[in-house]
């Protein structure tokens, strides 16, 4: 961005802004799917899927798969299941992961990934279906459950922050950028 930096404060909010390198205030994509997951094997989920399209898994700098990953190392290895991250954002080989993994409920990094799973033939989250639960939920009444970002404690505290650079005269690109995680919070009830 052209842009004088060293006339301002920054902060960047999520991971989109690349260059220049600057603090940010970030969802705790990591904490948040391990929360969810743990809700899904406390509901008596035993066979738990993941999935997300490639564009937002490298959005999010791969955080919500490496919860995923950690989570299924807990389990036996007879109820592990691959991440399902799908090359595009229309859904594409759903149907086919579905048959093959037969997951009885799946974690999706936004929900658009419900209609993947509807579109693939499955009864989601009505007794004796499959489990769904968002890792981005909370904006319509409508949603399925799953995790709030809270994206507007996100940009209060990155309001907070640029106060502070400003109440502390501090101008430019850091030297070394702050990275801070607000915790999403569960939201929403499991069939």
């Amino acid at each position: 961005m052209p842009l004088c930096w060293e006339n301002h404060a920054a902060i960047a909010i999520g991971h989109t802004l690349l260059e220049p390198s600057v603090s940010r205030v970030v969802p705790n994509f990591y904490q948040g799917n391990l929360v969810t997951l743990e809700h899904l094997h406390a509901h008596g989920a035993r066979r738990v899927g993941f999935a997300t399209d490639a564009k937002t898994h490298e959005r999010v700098q791969l955080s919500w798969l490496a919860a995923y990953l950690v989570f299924q190392q807990r389990l036996p290895a007879s109820r592990r299941l691959p991440p399902f991250i799908c090359p595009d954002t229309e859904g594409t080989g759903m149907a086919g992961w579905m048959h093959t993994h037969r997951p009885d409920a799946v974690v999706g990094a936004q929900n658009q990934i419900l209609g993947w799973i509807r579109a693939a033939g499955m009864i989601v989250n009505s007794p004796g279906g499959l489990i769904f639960a968002s890792l981005n939920t909370g904006r319509s009444p409508e949603d399925p459950p799953g995790i709030n970002q809270q994206s507007r404690l996100v940009g209060a505290t990155g309001v907070d922050l640029v106060i502070g650079q400003i109440h502390r005269n501090e101008q430019g690109i850091p030297g070394q950028p702050m990275l801070t995680l607000v915790p999403g919070v569960w939201q929403g009830a499991l069939p």
